[in-house]
């Protein structure tokens, strides 16, 4: 049979773009090595719109985040054209977070968040609950430009959520520093410093030093703003450990400043003043004011603390002129301060009073936002958390359901072989329920499911997790437990739900029994529903098996 050469190859590169998108943070460099073989590939027909439109898209999202905003504009518009006439509700929301995000990187906050909410108008059944977060975790940066913090707490932890039961762990790890960044400025150090080393846990195995060491400079800044300078050194050497900060990462300046400032609350001038340097080069070279800006506070701020009062004055009065011009309302502040101690030691008090009235100003007008958007945030958590809650939980029984085992169970099984830890799976199905609901009702259907519930939740610890699976059938999640400890627990339950009687108001229901099986973690189980699917065996061998007993896989 012949076959034409070409019509092989054609669903290569869809392929190659896919691993691409998904290589975005993980292996950034890969990522923009693979869209561009797609573009170069002769193989790939002129008429395959689609999957050149996502090659550009790849390549625009690495400019933003690595590039000048115009160079990630050329390949957005190359995005754009050769999707013209393509239906791809997804690409076309894509394409428009990433306009949103050249816009906030040229200054243009309000257009951005009319297009970011644009975006997330779309009702489109195609379209990811990563591609919503972005949109989201977008709008959250706009406001913060703003001086709304409370909208950007609010977009923020919605996003959080979202990407939560998306299960995409890099980007969540990612957006956990954003989130993390914005508690360290309201002054949550707890809440930022807890999301922070989640995320650090989380990308512990990806192979991206950029988000690594983005995550430890966010929590340099919250171990400083706490009054914790000793601890900030550790995560100097652990963001070293990754390599050289990349010049042209957007985070470039940041993380370089953080491990300044780390060394200037310890004393450790000349390291400073090496890492002040990069710094500068960078906010030089690639027009980023807000980075100059925070230099000349960092080098004041040492000037200050080396009592070079002549120098320091010199610098930090720059520097406020320079932070008025920006939304840094946190520097700012720290910045009037410290100018008017050095004024004041320097002795010249009229300057040394109005830097101080400056900084009261600043202060309160700070307090006062910071206080409202910390209170913001912590009732968004709460109602996302009681959502959230409410989510994953069966309305009958009160367990976990279905959605929540979902959510979990991949989760578990990669943090056991991390571990090197046992697991175990346990399926359970009453027996002959059907009988209890014809002869009885379903009100007393529902008081046994409840009553088994109860008894389940009663013999499980904290960090067992119980669940309603559908039906009659339930699900037991056992971390740390062998499978004869599985076994042996799961017979426990079985011999006191053999001795119960239900109270189903007409009379009471006794010897009732459930099948079970149990299926431990190997080491070629890699996903849920392998897991699952072993469980079940055993429980369908329990069932041949004349009901009434637990039967367990190896």
């Amino acid at each position: 049979m012949n076959r034409d050469p070409s019509a092989a190859l054609q669903s290569e590169p869809d392929a190659r773009v896919r691993r691409a998108w998904d290589l975005q943070y993980r292996e950034p460099r890969e990522s923009l090595a693979l869209a561009q073989q797609v573009l170069a590939d002769p193989l790939v027909p002129a008429e395959a719109a689609r999957t050149r439109a996502w090659a550009h898209l790849c390549i625009a999202y690495y400019r933003l985040r690595y590039d000048s905003p115009a160079v990630a504009g050329e390949s957005l518009d190359a995005a754009a054209e050769t999707l013209t006439g393509v239906a791809d509700a997804r690409a076309q929301l894509v394409l428009g977070n990433g306009r949103a995000r050249k816009m906030v990187m040229q200054g243009d906050a309000d257009g951005a968040i009319r297009l970011f909410n644009d975006n997330l108008s779309s009702r489109e059944p195609g379209i990811a609950p990563l591609d919503r977060c972005q949109a989201l975790n977008g709008l959250a940066g706009c406001y913060w430009d703003k001086g709304d913090w409370s909208q950007s707490l609010a977009h923020s932890f919605e996003a959080l959520n979202l990407m939560r039961d998306a299960g995409e762990t890099h980007h969540l790890a990612a957006l956990l520093n954003n989130v993390g960044v914005l508690l360290v400025t309201v002054g949550d150090f707890e809440a930022a410093q807890r999301l922070l080393r989640e995320g650090i846990e989380i990308a512990r195995d990806f192979r991206h030093p950029g988000l690594q060491q983005d995550l430890r400079a966010a929590l340099i800044h919250c171990e400083l703003d706490a009054g914790r300078a000793a601890e900030a050194l550790p995560l100097v050497e652990e963001i070293r450990g990754f390599g050289d900060v990349v010049p042209e990462s957007a985070n470039a300046g940041e993380i370089l400043h953080a491990v300044a400032e780390a060394f200037i609350a310890n004393g450790r001038w000349a390291e400073a003043m090496i890492e002040l340097a990069r710094a500068m080069e960078i906010g030089v070279r690639y027009e980023r004011p807000e980075v100059v800006a925070i230099n000349n506070w960092l080098r004041g701020l040492m000037a200050y603390r080396r009592d070079d009062l002549t120098l320091a004055i010199d610098i930090l009065t720059k520097a406020v002129w320079q932070l008025g011009k920006l939304t840094l309302p946190s520097i700012t502040c720290r910045a009037y301060r410290v100018l008017a101690d050095a004024s004041a030691d320097a002795g010249d008090y009229e300057k040394a009073y109005l830097y101080h009235r400056a900084f009261f100003q600043h202060h309160e007008a700070r307090l006062g936002i910071a206080s409202r958007a910390h209170y913001h945030a912590l009732t968004i958590r709460h109602e996302l958390a009681q959502a959230r809650e409410a989510a994953f939980r069966d309305g009958l029984t009160g367990l976990y359901n279905r959605h929540y085992l979902n959510s979990m169970l991949d989760k578990l099984i990669a943090l056991a072989h991390r571990q090197g830890s046992p697991l175990c799976i346990v399926m359970i199905d009453l027996d002959h329920f059907k009988k209890v609901n014809d002869q009885h009702g379903h009100d007393a259907g529902d008081a046994v499911l409840i009553q088994l519930a109860r008894l389940l939740r009663e013999s499980v610890r904290a960090s067992d997790v119980a669940c309603r699976f559908g039906g009659e059938e339930f699900c037991l999640i056992l971390p740390d437990t062998t499978l004869d400890e599985a076994q042996h627990k799961v017979q426990q339950v079985l011999a006191t739900w053999q001795q119960a009687a239900i109270d189903i108001g007409s009379g009471r229901l006794d010897s009732l029994s459930f099948s079970a099986g149990v299926a431990r973690l190997g080491d070629s189980d890699r996903s849920a529903a392998q897991l699952l699917k072993r469980a079940d065996e055993g429980l369908y061998a329990a069932k041949r098996g004349g009901r009434g007993r637990v039967e367990i896989i190896r």
